[in-house]
C-alpha cells in the first residue's frame, strides 16, 4: 500500500494538468491520476449500499469517460476489483497506479475540482490525505474558460459565457479551500510556469519525496492523459510558455477585465495578483449590466439547456432529479479572512 494519498484542488483552467505532468516527471515515486470522477461515485454508492460487488464496481469504472488513460483490459479490471474487496477504494487506486507504474508508489495524487466538497469522505476512505491547491489569476481563468468547450456537454463552454459566474466561482472556491482545517500547499500557476523548479521543490518537501528533475520529453513522460483531455491540453507535454501568462489582457475586453477585477478584487490582492485601478468610465453601468441583468439571463439559459440535454438521455428525468438534490445538499461556501496559507 502507498505511504500516503494527496488531493490536488483547483478551479478548472488553472494549470492543474501542467502541474500534474511536472509532478509525475519531476518527483520520485509518485503517481498522479488525471481527472477521475469514479472515486466519488464509489464513495456515494458505498454510502447507500455498502461494499460494492464486481458488477457495480466495473459499471462505475467503465462509466468514467477518462478511464482510457489507464489502459485497463478486462483482466486488469478483475484484478483491481479483488484489491478493492481487500482494501476498499485505497486498494483500488493503488492497484490502478501499480498497473501503470509496475510498483506501489509512495504517494498517489488524485485530482478533480469537486473533490473540495468531499474532503472528509476522501479522508475516511483513503486515510489522512494531504491537500494541494493550484490557483491562477481569475482573469486568465475566465479567458481560458470562455474558449474551452465542455467535452461532456456539446455547445457549452466552461465559463457558461458568463464572466460573473467565473469571478464568483473562483472567489468562493478559494475561500472554501481556506476554510479547510488542515495544512494546504498553495501553488500559483504563474509561479509554476515562470520557474517550475522551486515549485517542484516545495511540492516534494510537502509530499516527503525527492526532486528528480524539471522536464522530461513528451515521449518519456510518465503522466497519462485520456483521449478526452488530450484535446483540451494540446501543449501539456511542452515546456511551459511564460509569454502566455498575460494573454488575458488582449483576449478579454477592457470592460470584462474591469468587471472581473472589481468582483474578485479582495481575493486577487490576497493571492498577490495585480489589482490596478479598473476603468472608471461607464463602470457603474457595466457592473450593473453584467452582474444583475446579463448574469441572470445566462443562468436561466445555462440551466435550461442543461435540463433539456439531460431529459433527452435515457433515464434523464431521474438523473435530473438526482442532480437537483445534490445541488441542494452541496454546502454553501462562507467567506473568511486570511485564506492565503502556504506550507
Amino acid at each position: 500500500m502507498p505511504a500516503s494519498f494527496a488531493v490536488l484542488l483547483y478551479v478548472n483552467r488553472s494549470g492543474s494538468t501542467l502541474l500534474s505532468r511536472l509532478l509525475s516527471d519531476g518527483l520520485g515515486d509518485i503517481y498522479v491520476f488525471p481527472e477521475m470522477s469514479f472515486p466519488l461515485d464509489i464513495i456515494r454508492r458505498e454510502a447507500a449500499v455498502g461494499r460494492l460487488g464486481n458488477a457495480d464496481l466495473i459499471d462505475i469504472l467503465s462509466a468514467d469517460p477518462r478511464l482510457d488513460a489507464h489502459a485497463l483490459d478486462a483482466t486488469a479490471l478483475d484484478t483491481i476489483c479483488d484489491d478493492y474487496h481487500r482494501h476498499g477504494l485505497r486498494g483500488l487506486l493503488t492497484a490502478i497506479a501499480g498497473k501503470r507504474t509496475g510498483r506501489s508508489p509512495a504517494v498517489i495524487v488524485i485530482k478533480l475540482e469537486s473533490y473540495l466538497y468531499s474532503i472528509d469522505a476522501l479522508d475516511a476512505s483513503l486515510g489522512p490525505i494531504r491537500v494541494m491547491h493550484i490557483t491562477r489569476d481569475v482573469r486568465g481563468v475566465a479567458s481560458s474558460m470562455l474558449k474551452t468547450p465542455v467535452p461532456e456537454k456539446p455547445g457549452f463552454n466552461m465559463a457558461r459565457d458568463d464572466i460573473v459566474y467565473v469571478a464568483r466561482h473562483w472567489s468562493r472556491y478559494l475561500n472554501r479551500v481556506g476554510q479547510l482545517s488542515r495544512d494546504v500547499l498553495w501553488i500559483r500557476y504563474e509561479d509554476l510556469v515562470a520557474n517550475p523548479g522551486p515549485v517542484l521543490t516545495r511540492s516534494a518537501r510537502f509530499l516527503d519525496l525527492e526532486v528528480q528533475g524539471v522536464e522530461a520529453p513528451a515521449a518519456d513522460s510518465r503522466y497519462a492523459l485520456s483521449s478526452l483531455d488530450l484535446a483540451l491540453h494540446p501543449k501539456v507535454f511542452q515546456a511551459p510558455d511564460a509569454t502566455r501568462l498575460q494573454g488575458w489582457k488582449n483576449e478579454l475586453t477592457q470592460t470584462q477585465i474591469s468587471v472581473i477585477s472589481r468582483l474578485s478584487r479582495d481575493d486577487l490582492f490576497a493571492q498577490g495578483y495585480e489589482t490596478a485601478e479598473v476603468r472608471k468610465d461607464d463602470f457603474a453601468y457595466a457592473v450593473f449590466y453584467y452582474r444583475y441583468v446579463l448574469h441572470s439571463l445566462l443562468i436561466i439559459r445555462h440551466y435550461g439547456r442543461t435540463a433539456a440535454q439531460l431529459l433527452k438521455a435515457p433515464g434523464g428525468f431521474s438523473l435530473l432529479i438526482r442532480k437537483l438534490i445534490d445541488r441542494i445538499r452541496m454546502p454553501a461556501p462562507h467567506r473568511i479572512a486570511g485564506n492565503s496559507r502556504d506550507v
